[in-house]
């Protein structure tokens, strides 16, 4: 008999508030930008970019979470089935 195959899509969801945060972090760099405010630019750039790095390495941890997991899972299903 053939093996059954299950396919899982799986993507990294960031919350809204985080969205928002981030969204002001950058129009806040913008504008201190166009208005030359240097030090603030480079502050409110660098808050964007902490949560930037943040996020992502947020979502890593929840993609390595899930595929071990899946894997823990099949890996059980094969010494169920064999």
């Amino acid at each position: 008999m053939g093996t059954q195959l299950v396919r899982y899509r799986a993507w990294p969801r960031v919350g809204r508030a985080v969205q928002l945060l981030l969204a002001i972090a950058v129009l806040s760099a913008t504008l201190s930008s166009l208005v030359q405010f240097w030090l603030a630019a480079a502050v409110w750039s660098a808050v964007a970019v902490l949560l930037v790095l943040s996020v992502l390495a947020n979502c890593a941890t929840a993609m390595a979470t899930f595929l071990a997991a899946m894997t823990v899972t099949q890996t059980r299903e094969e010494r169920t089935i064999s």
